[in-house]
């Protein structure tokens, strides 16, 4: 069975895209991605498309970013990098 296929799939992702509009410029989200199964090629890729959300909106700007292990670490060395920032993990 699909992600999609689930009977909580739709109902799900609504309250979420409630959630995150609720957070709106606290937290950066892209409307087009929510929902999609399979949205990055690899971490890489979700990096990249990371830095193209954050450089849209002034009210992300900092000096660091920090990374969580598990699969933070490649998303947030892209971010960092494309982003012209210092890079730390948070353990």
């Amino acid at each position: 069975m699909r992600l999609m296929d689930y009977p909580s799939f739709w109902v799900e992702t609504e309250h979420l895209r409630r959630s995150l509009q609720a957070l709106e410029g606290k937290v950066a989200w892209s409307g087009e991605l929510l929902g999609k199964p399979y949205v990055f090629k690899d971490r890489e890729h979700a990096g990249q498309l990371l830095a193209q959300l954050v450089l849209k909106d002034e009210k992300f700007r900092g000096d660091l970013v920090l990374a969580i292990p598990n699969g933070g670490i490649p998303v947030g060395v892209v971010l960092a990098v494309s982003l012209g920032l210092k890079f730390d993990l948070a353990i």
